[in-house]
């Protein structure tokens, strides 16, 4: 214990002892408080010399306890859970609320927002963006430089049921989510179904079927209603073809969906 810390604690207990016998020092009268005076002189003695013992007396580096956790290479925010067993990539952050189960991946360099969910099982790529409000369920596969906008929501059973209790293989089903796409805010992804490089799912549109490569889609159920360039700018595709506005670059239309000239 600190030289200062024992000292404190010592004179506490002396004059809390000292304080509840006034009444006894008053009747005793002067020879009692004579008695207590020499005591609080003995007492100053032995605090000086204990601090005095103490006072050099310094911590080593070697004796300071030493962490065993291995430092993250990722941020965490300190309301945000990341289970054990999760794997979470270099640069990645990871914000107030969010939790990560044992058994997700998490890429590099991602923004994990507040309130999202990544259950054991879903994997997302490099430089991905989940807004709030998302749950990535198992089964569910982000590729890098997605765009996942707030509350866009996924499942991976066509049936789901409480009871009875299925095998898993009986029940799951796998979806993903190509590169650089994005699903706007509260967008439905039906489970089983793939959405195309680059494409873009508008805002509250529901994903019943598989959307092509830089397809824009919109509505419930969701259907094409033009080409979304990488850079983000809306594509006016005619008699199979497309330039961007914006970068310049040229596309045509394939049996996949659009294709970079």
């Amino acid at each position: 214990m600190p030289a200062r810390s024992w000292e404190l604690g010592t004179w506490c207990c002396f004059s809390a002892v000292t304080e509840k016998s006034l009444p006894h020092r008053a009747a005793l009268g002067a020879t009692h408080d004579t008695s207590f005076r020499q005591l609080r002189v003995i007492y100053s003695r032995i605090a000086d010399a204990v601090t005095s013992e103490f006072s050099d007396v310094k911590r080593t580096p070697a004796q300071r306890p030493r962490s065993t956790r291995a430092k993250s290479t990722y941020f965490a925010h300190p309301m945000a859970l990341v289970d054990k067993g999760a794997k979470v990539g270099a640069r990645t952050r990871v914000w107030a609320f969010a939790h990560i189960l044992s058994g997700a991946v998490v890429g590099k360099e991602c923004n994990i927002c507040d309130h999202v969910f990544v259950e054991g099982g879903a994997r997302i790529g490099d430089r991905v963006t989940v807004k709030s409000g998302v749950a990535v369920w198992d089964g569910v596969h982000v590729e890098n430089g997605a765009f996942l906008g707030p509350s866009c929501a996924f499942t991976n059973d066509l049936f789901p049921r409480s009871v009875p209790k299925r095998p898993k293989a009986s029940w799951f089903v796998e979806t993903l989510l190509r590169e650089g796409c994005t699903l706007g805010a509260n967008a439905t992804i039906v489970a089983g179904n793939t959405v195309g490089r680059f494409a873009f799912v508008a805002a509250g549109a529901v994903v019943t079927r598989e959307v092509q490569d830089y397809a824009l889609v919109a509505g419930v159920p969701a259907r094409r209603g033009g080409g979304g360039c990488r850079c983000g700018t809306k594509l006016a595709v005619r008699r199979g073809k497309a330039t961007c506005s914006e970068c310049g670059d040229a596309y045509v239309e394939t049996r996949s969906g659009l294709a970079a000239r």
